[in-house]
């Protein structure tokens, strides 16, 4: 069986060949080395050969920062090929109505089928419409000759037909299978390309836009609005260099804050998450004073807006909008944005083992214990006049029993507040825990700290 195939030569697919890449020369692409790894600039005592950036200027790959002529100069990439690569990989996967589900698609017809054969097959004849499980016609099989020892091909509705030929029908319609989903597969990584292709053209864009507010723009990262989907909204980059080095942001469709100027690259990811999305921080509760016309961001504590600080942390702001008393989340960087957990969503806390054996004299009204095997809620607890005994009275009409100050109770439910601080970043929180069930809080790790990773942390979990 001989399964060689090949494709009808269209007008089409020879458009479809892309234009070969710009051939640099060996200083232009040393020099273009050398400033990828130096994040995408060289100036003058580099080392880099001003020529060779010249012709990376005159290529439309470099951009001149400063070009004094016989003085100082400097020069940063426009686009290379390793960074953009990355980033359209990074930014969007190809929709999935770029390409036509399995078996979809146009339908070959049985004349323009014996046409596109016509040159390999000139004797073809009886074309037979072959289907899938779904019921779509996804190809034809034909007759190769017209004498006794009769021989079968096959063709697709992408016009890709098969060389060899087989002794019955059913082998042929067998082939036909495998070479649809061999076409499916090709029209896919076609659609992949055209789409890095128009990444690329877009990150170019976003590139220019930035440079012309900051020059020394560098450094691009995407933004990505939800894991899941993996959809860019924007960039982040850097301008400056060394110890004042600052960043800023920039949105797909071109917005961008002109005077952006942040200590740490996740404070410009945060920016760029709420200039996406306004109206959905907009309606969420702004706990802060009201003169503050300035930044505001999420608070990574609860679900409210806060003021936000030049070093990208928020300001020290109520628990409760109006209420004096600190929340968690101050002096802590901000939540990107709503998708994201807050601390109290992401709290684990650490027990000790389980006490359902306690003292009677902390016998509080709803606790459960057991009495002779069966379940009693406790209604109060009083002391004793004129001895060391405490009364413990219950629901339901059960008689009062008389306990001495060491005398003990079992609890199946014994619900106390503690606060609970976290080893992580210190913050305390008042959580309501069973000790019964449970056991006594030691501390807690809030999940969205820095040292999550640390051994406390490791153990905690």
């Amino acid at each position: 069986m001989n399964s060689d195939t090949t494709t009808a030569p269209t007008a089409a697919a020879a458009a479809e060949n892309p234009p070969a890449a710009l051939a640099l020369t060996d200083p232009q692409e040393a020099a273009r080395k050398a400033m990828d790894a130096n994040d995408g600039w060289a100036q003058k005592g580099d080392g880099v050969n001003r020529r060779a950036v010249t012709g990376l200027v005159d290529a439309g790959l470099a951009k001149w920062t400063i070009n004094i002529p016989g003085g100082h100069w400097s020069a940063c990439l426009i686009q290379t090929d390793a960074e953009d690569t990355a980033e359209a990989d990074a930014v969007d996967e190809v929709p999935v109505s770029a390409v036509a589900p399995l078996g979809a698609g146009p339908v070959l017809m049985p004349d323009e089928a014996r046409d596109a054969v016509n040159g390999y097959y000139p004797h073809a004849r009886d074309f037979q419409a072959a289907a899938d499980d779904a019921g779509n016609v996804i190809g034809y099989t034909f007759q190769v000759e017209g004498h006794a020892t009769a021989q079968f091909s096959w063709i697709t509705n992408a016009r890709t037909y098969g060389k060899g030929t087989e002794p019955y029908r059913s082998e042929a319609a067998a082939l036909l299978s495998v070479a649809v989903l061999e076409d499916h597969c090709a029209a896919k990584r076609h659609a992949e390309k055209e789409q890095r292709a128009s990444d690329r053209e877009a990150i170019a864009a976003i590139k220019f836009t930035a440079c012309a507010a900051y020059p020394d723009a560098s450094g691009f990262h995407p933004v990505v609005a939800n894991p899941d989907t993996a959809e860019t909204i924007g960039w982040t980059f850097r301008h400056k260099y060394g110890a004042a080095a600052r960043y800023a942001w920039i949105l797909a469709d071109g917005t961008a804050d002109d005077k952006a100027d942040y200590m740490y690259r996740w404070a410009a990811e945060t920016a760029a998450h709420q200039a996406h999305d306004p109206e959905t921080l907009g309606a969420l509760p702004y706990h802060g004073p009201g003169y503050w016309n300035g930044e505001v961001a999420l608070c990574g504590y609860d679900d409210h807006r806060a003021p936000l600080r030049r070093d990208g942390k928020l300001y020290a702001h109520e628990l409760k909008a109006g209420i004096i008393g600190q929340c968690p989340g101050g002096l802590l960087p901000p939540r990107a944005k709503r998708g994201v957990p807050t601390r109290q969503d992401t709290a684990r806390i650490v027990y000790t083992d389980p006490r359902p054996v306690a003292l009677a004299t902390g016998a509080k009204e709803g606790d459960h214990v057991l009495i002779d095997g069966i379940e009693l809620i406790v209604a109060d607890c009083q002391p004793h006049p004129g001895n060391h005994h405490v009364w413990v009275s219950f629901e339901a009409g059960a008689s009062p029993l008389l306990y001495t100050l060491d005398g003990r109770l079992t609890y199946t439910r014994r619900v106390r507040r503690h606060d609970v601080r976290c080893l992580e970043c210190g913050v305390y929180v008042v959580a309501p825990v069973d000790e019964a069930a449970q056991g006594k809080p030691t501390h807690r790790v809030c999940g969205l700290c820095h040292y999550q990773s640390t051994a406390i942390a490791l153990h905690a979990y």
